[in-house]
């Protein structure tokens, strides 16, 4: 059977599981990418926020972007085509960071919008007309590419590293979970990308760089804990129902680790300070505050109810003697 090479990459099953489940899946896809992709990417089932929208918002919103990783009629997994183009087959738009930011923009993973405003968006907006993306991979030198995009820090051969079509290889932490943690590899994937950055940067900023982001992220983490602590001891009184999305208070959760902490922990590592501060940990500050304040609300709600019916139990037990 033909299984395409996106097994080993992000761009895979797991971005199609992220919204439709494993179900459209054969046994021996699952099976294979289960080696790249253990534990939840083949095994959960489909996105429940994506369920409550309906097909229509799933076909033309979600899919659109998720579906790099959907199967395919002959048995194959993932779609070339969403980075290099159907009608033709470009190394240079796979380059171009537009096509990356096609899908990876928005609130929830504001990547485009970040190396905008960093430092290297910047200079590339301005050596735009210098910049060649269409030399063969393995000639690929900084001559021929002086600013970074997307594809040159994640996924290129530049002056003579080992290109990779996993995007995760180069990167040392899960930055999309609400409690980010090390990637397995992570070691091994923090030096893959320092060994990028060392093409233009010095050790010493480069170790300050990484310093800090992991600051934020540890900081994040901490934040996000609070916010699911919360969450959980009101599932434990009560005052939650089973069912997703159906609480004004759970949408808020939600947007806090979904929105602001991404954005925040993102921010960081590329470099996005308007993305860390604003975007991030003023939306993380302003958020908790609400959150607290409608769990508040819904343990008055209780308290008032189960003291309006201890008070009908006792008019109740009066009447009766």
């Amino acid at each position: 059977m033909n299984i395409r090479n996106l097994n080993a990459a992000g761009h895979a099953l797991p971005a199609w599981t992220a919204v439709a489940g494993v179900d459209s899946f054969t046994p021996e896809q699952i099976a294979h990418a289960a080696k790249f992709h253990p534990g939840e990417p083949t095994e959960r089932g489909p996105n429940q926020l994506a369920m409550l929208e309906g097909k229509s918002a799933t076909a033309s919103g979600c899919a659109t972007c998720h579906d790099i990783g959907a199967p395919n009629f002959d048995g194959s997994i993932g779609d070339c085509t969403k980075c290099h183009g159907r009608h033709e087959f470009s190394v240079a738009m796979s380059r171009h960071p537009m096509t990356c930011g096609a899908c990876h923009m928005g609130p929830d993973h504001s990547q485009l919008e970040i190396w905008t405003e960093s430092k290297h968006g910047v200079q590339f907006h301005v050596r735009r007309d210098q910049q060649d993306f269409s030399v063969d991979p393995k000639d690929l030198r900084i001559i021929h590419q002086d600013t970074p995009t997307c594809s040159t820090c994640h996924m290129s051969g530049l002056e003579g590293l080992g290109m990779t079509h996993d995007v995760g290889e180069r990167l040392s932490t899960f930055l999309f979970a609400p409690v980010s943690t090390k990637r397995p590899h992570a070691e091994l994937g923090a030096q893959n990308m320092k060994d990028v950055c060392l093409k233009c940067h010095a050790t010493t900023h480069i170790e300050k760089f990484y310093s800090r982001a992991e600051e934020v992220v540890n900081d994040t983490n901490q934040k996000v804990k609070k916010v699911m602590d919360l969450e959980k001891e009101l599932r434990d009184e009560g005052l939650l129902t089973p069912e997703p999305f159906d609480e004004p208070i759970e949408f808020k959760i939600f947007n806090y680790w979904h929105y602001w902490g991404r954005t925040a922990k993102h921010g960081a590592y590329m470099g996005g300070a308007d993305y860390v501060q604003w975007h991030g940990n003023y939306e993380l500050t302003k958020e908790w505050v609400e959150i607290q304040a409608m769990a508040e609300e819904l343990r008055a709600k209780a308290g008032d109810s189960n003291k309006l019916k201890k008070e009908m139990i006792e008019s109740y037990l009066a009447q009766s003697e």
